[in-house]
């Protein structure tokens, strides 16, 4: 018979315990289980679908996958912080062990030791068990409103990382006012670290292609049915961070709806449907205070008076508080401390728009439109390393102190476990706290496609545009946003506003995605030919891809830019293709782009106006991009 571990374990720490041979005064053991399966747990992430219509499958994909499994603590680095911060000099007697099995801690050991070990990993549970509940909510918010609140935010030191009043003042007054409506809403909890996902997606079917089979003098189709979803995706890894650092969200947001009923185009092998979607999707990193929320906005011409809002908000629920550290016992006295470091060591990756182009992507297979908007860049991680904090500590602060072996440092699980003297620990507290204050600096991007009459150009900058871009002052920036809402001389015609990380690339989209009958294979047999249409789909809307850099000053930053601002005329126009079997048709689209990709410093505050073309705009008018920044520090 095969015996478990755990009972193995058992049964050797109670045979020590029976027949430990006494020496002198006799030393009391005890045998313990403690349950560690919460700290050694792995935590499956579990990313959400997308809802994006696509050439090749427009299907959605599967609602859940599994990525690799992660946890919070092996047990094998539980088991060695035990031994070295609960009385380390004890477990050189062979009657005192500690052994692992099936999620359990088997230890042997005096009662005061084993008190120890039980109030550490309370401790450790305290520091690396907080899971944090996520709320997304997509608002429809009047034009006017919205451009008064990102008025307010852009001069606040927050920026758009509201606090808890102001998420009140959002969610609350203004909705009652009239200003906001809630489209969706969702919440989810996860342990920190942990990816996850709620999605509300209602699926449209649909026939998007036949399936042709020709045989000599016969032809014949099958339809083939796809499915779009409409609904709200919220996929998102929180991370707590320690102290009032707030909840760091790697985020991806998704809200989609289908424009119907689908138009149908008669082809000589029978019915295809063409799916119109509408979405804003928002991929990024951010930070948020507890209980305090993030706003993105993104806006085109189509939605009329009211743009498209998503706010998330980020609440910590812990299952226990963390002890306070108590008076120093004596001078030189050494104390364990746990510092909770996921901010730091959480790698940022990049978050590029390669599926969120605008125009008619692989258009160019046929010479057409040129080649596809964004191109695909490799994600860089920005992060330091827990051994690399490891160094640093040992390396600056009381260096020649971690050559005694009771005091230790060590990193597991996003956490330093640290035995050290109060002075020492002061030390390494300042430091976190200065590596966390240069780290979390947010950046809010506001851009603007507008129209601008030519006049009202040269009435607010006299001196004209210095190029093709200049920065401008606050009230010059003010009067065009002001002409722009009374709509008579200017006006918007896309707008998005987006928070990231210092140095990592990000983007959000507001896309009408359409799709459309690209081209013609022509399956042949002997006496027999019939038409294959091959589907894919285009984009217009409104499109930011940036990365900022901060200076070394901190009070300027680079954007790297990459915003697109495209239209596609309707309904599209049909080429005609005569078959023995019927009729086919082709769609030829236009769309109408305006690009850019350019580097510029701004003044934290500050912005940059660009002139574009007359293509999007109408008679006697220029486009204009104007792109605002507003730096974020938290936790000052």
């Amino acid at each position: 018979m095969t015996r478990h571990p755990w009972a193995i374990a058992l049964s050797t720490l109670l045979v020590s315990f029976l027949l430990s041979p006494a020496s002198g005064q006799e030393v009391v053991r005890e045998s313990r289980v403690f349950d560690i399966e919460f700290l050694t747990r792995a935590r499956e992430d579990h990313p959400g679908p997308s809802l994006k219509l696509k050439s090749t499958s427009m299907a959605m994909p599967p609602l859940m996958e599994t990525y690799a499994e992660k946890r919070q603590l092996s047990p094998d680095v539980l088991a060695d912080m035990i031994q070295v911060n609960v009385d380390p000099d004890s477990w050189n007697n062979v009657n005192n062990r500690i052994a692992l099995g099936g999620g359990k801690l088997f230890v042997t050991q005096t009662p005061e030791n084993l008190k120890r070990i039980g109030d550490l990993l309370a401790d450790v549970r305290a520091r690396v068990g907080d899971f944090v509940e996520v709320e997304g909510y997509v608002l429809g918010v009047k034009a006017e409103y919205l451009e008064g609140l990102l008025g307010i935010l852009e001069n606040t030191r927050t920026g758009a990382a509201l606090g808890e009043k102001a998420v009140r003042s959002v969610l609350g007054g203004a909705v009652k006012e009239g200003f906001v409506r809630v489209l969706d809403a969702a919440s989810v909890l996860a342990f920190s670290g942990q990816r996850v996902h709620v999605a509300s997606v209602e699926e449209h079917a649909y026939i998007r292609d036949q399936d042709v089979e020709v045989a000599q003098d016969e032809s014949t189709s099958d339809p083939v049915v796809g499915a779009v979803g409409a609904g709200f995706v919220l996929d998102v890894r929180p991370v707590v961070g320690a102290g009032d650092a707030g909840v760091l969200l790697d985020l991806r947001l998704e809200h989609q709806t289908v424009l119907s009923p689908f138009p149908t185009v008669e082809m000589d092998v029978g019915t295809i449907e063409i799916p119109r979607v509408r979405s804003l999707v928002v991929q990024t990193t951010t930070v948020v205070p507890d209980g305090g929320a993030v706003l993105f906005a993104g806006a085109h011409q189509d939605d009329g008076s009211e743009a498209k809002v998503m706010l998330v908000r980020a609440r910590i629920k812990r299952l226990a508080s963390a002890r306070e550290p108590g008076k120093t016992p004596g001078a030189g006295r050494r104390v364990l401390r746990i510092y909770n470091v996921r901010i730091l060591t959480y790698n940022v990756e990049d978050r590029r728009a390669e599926d969120e182009a605008l125009g008619m992507p692989g258009a160019s297979d046929a010479g057409a439109m040129g080649p596809a908007f964004m191109e695909e860049a490799a994600p860089e991680g920005l992060a330091v390393t827990g051994e690399d904090l490891v160094e640093m500590i040992r390396t600056n602060v009381a260096e020649d102190s971690w050559a005694n072996e009771r005091n230790s440092l060590s990193y597991s699980g996003g956490c330093l476990v640290v035995v050290q003297t109060e002075d020492v620990h002061a030390k390494i507290d300042a430091l976190l706290k200065e590596l966390r204050r240069k780290r979390v600096v947010l950046v809010m991007t506001t851009a603007r496609y507008l129209e601008v009459d030519a006049d009202a150009l040269r009435d607010l900058m006299p001196e004209g545009l210095a190029g093709k871009h200049t920065q401008i002052d606050p009230e010059t920036r003010d009067a065009l946003l002001d002409l722009a809402r009374k709509g008579d001389r200017a006006a918007t015609l896309g707008l998005t506003s987006h928070v990231c990380f210092n140095r990592q690339a990000t983007h959000i989209a507001r896309r009408n995605v359409f799709a459309y009958v690209a081209d013609l294979d022509v399956e042949v047999a002997q006496r027999a030919s019939i038409h294959d249409p091959i589907m894919r789909v285009l984009s217009d809307g409104v499109l930011l891809e940036i990365e900022p850099t901060l200076a070394g000053d901190g009070e300027h930053v680079t954007l790297d830019l990459n915003p697109g601002l495209a239209r596609a005329s309707q309904p599209f126009r049909e080429a005609k293709v005569e078959t023995k079997q019927g009729e086919a048709t082709v769609h030829l689209p236009r769309v109408s782009t305006e690009r850019l990709r350019t580097a510029v410093t701004l003044p934290d505050g500050g912005a940059v106006l660009f002139l574009g073309g007359s293509a999007l705009a109408r008679q006697g008018r220029r486009t204009a991009l104007l792109v605002s920044v507003k730096l974020i520090r938290l936790g000052r």
